[in-house]
């Protein structure tokens, strides 16, 4: 299955917003549904992906509950550091759009690779609001 990462960046946008601590230091969780119903855009196979990848990479907190080959739930609690500084670097529209219309050219990049696509349009995008 390939990763969509436009499902993948709306994850990491939608944990960053919904997911915070209170002043007790008590934390929420969401899991696969909420997910689901948060992003129609992506179907159930999409975003459950999305969302084993983005563990497995160091993006999420999280957890995958299975048994016998079939995902029973997906469980989310934050973003790593990682997490964090990978979607700093494409929260923006505009540097996700550049980004991604860059790398069409390519047909296909890694999480690294798009990650110093974005960090390069970003700087390019910061270099000339200096300027």
């Amino acid at each position: 299955m390939k990763l969509n990462y436009d499902c993948l960046r709306q994850i990491l946008l939608g944990i960053e917003r919904d997911l915070n601590w209170d002043d007790d230091l008590n934390y929420y969780c969401l899991n696969l549904d909420s997910f689901v119903q948060g992003l129609e855009d992506f179907s159930k196979a999409e975003i459950a992906y999305a969302l084993k990848m983005g563990i497995e990479a160091d993006l999420i907190n999280g957890y995958i509950k299975d048994c016998d080959s079939c995902i029973l739930d997906i469980i989310c609690y934050g973003l790593t550091y990682e997490g964090h500084q990978f979607l700093d670097t494409v929260r923006e529209n505009k540097i996700w759009k550049k980004t991604k219309e860059i790398l069409s050219s390519v047909g296909g990049a890694s999480l690294s690779v798009i990650t110093s696509v974005a960090n390069d349009c970003l700087t390019n995008f910061i270099s000339k609001r200096l300027s």
